[in-house]
């Protein structure tokens, strides 16, 4: 990327740019709130902002490449915990989406958690009606067993046409770690990694996944988070907290998200 002529800037070394600005209080904010910082320094940080936004409008495109399928109605199954694929290997992979992630003990209680804060989120995203996954659970049940982290797609789509649904949005938590501390000094962070999936009822052709593998870091690690925690408060999260973020990020790139949504 060209700041000026001869001048070129990398993503590190953009990054460590910013944040040195930072550490030797050439960028401070003034009275009114306002970022300021020498002009050189303003460059480099608007250029590191610039890769960013490609990065994500890349990622964003990725994984929304495929047309999506007419959706009247879907169903929302209760979250799996992921089991590892062997038992000297944290590595767990899903059946249904072939997504590999490190996985770690995670408590049952994660479950009705990652359940309501999905719901939660998909009555603000979207307004296409969806069975709940208290009911799914049921169904599931009944014709997958209780071993659903086992299922394949074949096994979704006949779940989504017993209950009648054009597709089944399934999820995994992988990695669940609270935070240790309070959410103003926290001896360690709080990880959560989850995978969602969106599978279709007729053929069983996976629509979209999405996920979410993070270990919440501290502002001074990347002042690129600035914006994120000034929006959900500067703090150490909770699991919990950490999880709802997780999804709300997801869940942008929902692709039957309202345009009027906000996400």
């Amino acid at each position: 990327m060209k700041l000026g002529a001869g001048a070129s800037l990398t993503y590190n070394e953009g990054l460590s740019a910013s944040k040195a600005a930072f550490r030797q209080g050439k960028a401070v904010f003034n009275r009114e709130g306002k970022l300021k910082m020498p002009r050189n320094s303003a460059k480099l940080v608007f250029a590191v902002l610039a890769v960013v936004f490609v990065f994500t409008c890349g990622v964003a495109m990725a994984q929304s490449g495929r047309v999506p399928a007419k959706i009247d109605k879907f169903a929302v199954m209760p979250f799996i915990i992921a089991q590892p694929d062997t038992a000297d290997a944290p590595a767990a992979t899903c059946a249904i989406t072939g997504g590999c992630f490190a996985s770690s003990t995670v408590p049952p209680d994660a479950v009705n958690v990652m359940n309501n804060l999905l719901e939660q989120q998909l009555r603000k995203t979207t307004s296409i009606p969806f069975v709940p996954a208290d009911q799914t659970g049921l169904v599931a049940r009944d014709m997958i067993g209780r071993d659903v982290w086992l299922a394949k797609r074949e096994d979704i789509a006949k779940l989504g046409r017993r209950l009648n649904v054009d597709a089944v949005l399934l999820g995994a938590i992988y990695r669940w770690r609270e935070r240790v501390g309070s959410a103003a000094s926290a001896e360690q962070p709080a990880a959560v990694t989850f995978e969602l999936a969106l599978v279709l009822s007729e053929d069983g052709s996976l629509i979209w996944t999405g996920s979410w593998d993070e270990t919440q870091k501290p502002l001074t690690d990347n002042w690129l988070n600035l914006g994120e925690y000034l929006r959900h408060g500067i703090q150490w999260f909770s699991a919990r907290q950490f999880a709802g973020i997780g999804l709300e990020y997801v869940m942008q790139r929902f692709p039957y998200r309202d345009k009027t949504s906000g996400q």
